[in-house]
C-alpha cells in the first residue's frame, strides 16, 4: 500500500490498516491503485491512529462515504425464512455499517437479484419454499460471493451450498461479521470457511 505513514504503526495496527482497506475496496469495487483507494489508505491510517469507536471497517466506510463521491457497500441479502432470525442478523449487519436487504422466500429473493447486485448474501438453505439452490445458482451467476446459515450437517448439503462459506447455526452475531467481511472482501473465494458458534 502506498503510505509511508503505515511504516509508523504497530505491526498490529498497519495489518488492521490492510485488511480495512482491502475490504472497503472489494465491498466498493474501487481499486486500491486508484485515487478514492489511496484516500482509503490515508483515511485507514488516521483512524488507526485516533480512539475511534466501533471498527476500522466500519469507520473507514463511514467516513469515505461521508466524504462524497465514495460508492457505498452494495447491501447484503439475507435469505431466510424465520423473521426473528431475520431480524437478528440484520440489525447485527447494521450496526457494523452493512446495508441489508431481508428476503423470507427463495422467490422473493430471485426477484430482487433481478434488479439488484449485492455485495454478498448470507442463506438459509431450507426455506418454507424449498430449497435455495436456485438462489445460489443465480448469485454465482452474478458473481456475488455468499455465506451458507444451516443449522444442517455441511456432509448433506448440495454441492452448490459447498461452495460458499459455512457458518454454522446458531452463530455467535461477532463471527457472523467477521465472516461476513471475508467475505465481501473477497479474501478467498475458494476457501470453504467453516465458523461454529
Amino acid at each position: 500500500m502506498p503510505n509511508l505513514d503505515l511504516l509508523y504503526l504497530q505491526e498490529s495496527a498497519a495489518n488492521t490498516v490492510v485488511a480495512a482497506v482491502h475490504a472497503w475496496c472489494a465491498a466498493t469495487g474501487v481499486e486500491l491503485t486508484s485515487a478514492k483507494g489511496k484516500q482509503a489508505v490515508v483515511a485507514a491510517v488516521r483512524l488507526a491512529k485516533s480512539d475511534i469507536a466501533g471498527d476500522l471497517f466500519t469507520a473507514l466506510s463511514q467516513e469515505m462515504f461521508d466524504a462524497g463521491g465514495a460508492p457505498a457497500i452494495g447491501a447484503i441479502l439475507v435469505v431466510e425464512d424465520e423473521p426473528l432470525i431475520a431480524m437478528d442478523i440484520e440489525e447485527s449487519l447494521k450496526s457494523a455499517g452493512f446495508p441489508v436487504k431481508i428476503c423470507l422466500s427463495c422467490s422473493d429473493a430471485i426477484a430482487w437479484l433481478a434488479d439488484h447486485t449485492p455485495s454478498a448474501a448470507i442463506l438459509d438453505i431450507h426455506l418454507k419454499d424449498g430449497p435455495c439452490h436456485d438462489v445460489a445458482r443465480q448469485l454465482e451467476t452474478q458473481a456475488v460471493p455468499f455465506l451458507v446459515s444451516s443449522g444442517s450437517a455441511r456432509a448433506d448439503a448440495e454441492e452448490i451450498f459447498l461452495r460458499g462459506t459455512w457458518v454454522a447455526k446458531p452463530c455467535d452475531p461477532d463471527l457472523m461479521i467477521e465472516a461476513v467481511k471475508r467475505t465481501v472482501s473477497r479474501f478467498s473465494n475458494d476457501d470453504l470457511v467453516e465458523v461454529s458458534a
